[in-house]
């Protein structure tokens, strides 16, 4: 699929802040607002309990950090340095307090991935059906020449709110009109859409 590797550099040309390619050290994500995190250590995926290079490491992330929003702010209040109008915090420093969402998880998800295959960090949106749309990081990632969408922050569920499987959904295609990834139907079923805004 081809198509959708032109798509999302396309997209990353327009706007490197909804899909990058690559992380390098020293490049500014977008939080939220005014906050940003400083990628200072590329090699911080390494450090995951239970990782091993080459591998998507799904699993150690989810277990790793843990989302909560309020933490991660308090976070920014006290560790953030003010630079040209943003607030920033070294992106290490939040992974080693052992707190992340998202896009947090997101992140982490690409220094993993990015030297290994081809993948994508995507700062959209994740509506589900009958519902509205919310800000979402995740990654878009090749494997064996595949695209596949990458939910770490939210893995499948069994009926009883417990872990079934991590979210890797084969994509399709590419809605230009919606700007959303068409899913396996397999996936598509479960009511999840993941546009890029």
């Amino acid at each position: 699929m081809e198509n959708l590797k032109e798509i999302l550099r396309d997209f990353e040309k327009k706007n490197s802040v909804r899909v990058r390619n690559k992380l390098k050290k020293g490049d500014l994500v977008q939080k939220s607002g005014g906050l940003y995190y400083e990628i200072d250590n590329l090699d911080l995926h390494k450090n995951l309990p239970e990782y091993k290079e080459g591998s998507l490491p799904y699993g150690p992330i989810h277990r790793k950090l843990k989302s909560d929003k309020n933490k991660i702010y308090d976070f920014f209040k006290e560790k953030g340095v003010m630079r040209e109008g943003k607030k920033v915090v070294p992106f290490s420093q939040m992974i080693d307090a052992g707190l992340g969402e998202c896009l947090e998880k997101a992140i982490l998800s690409q220094m993993a991935t990015q030297d290994v295959m081809e993948s994508f960090l995507i700062s959209g949106a994740l509506s589900r059906e009958g519902g509205s749309a919310g800000e979402h990081a995740y990654n878009v990632v090749y494997l064996n020449d595949k695209p596949h969408l990458i939910d770490v922050e939210n893995p499948v569920l069994d009926s009883k709110g417990n872990f079934s499987q991590p979210y890797v959904a084969e994509i399709h295609g590419f809605n230009d009109k919606l700007s959303r990834f068409v899913q396996h139907p397999e996936w598509e079923k479960l009511g999840r859409f993941y546009e890029i805004e």
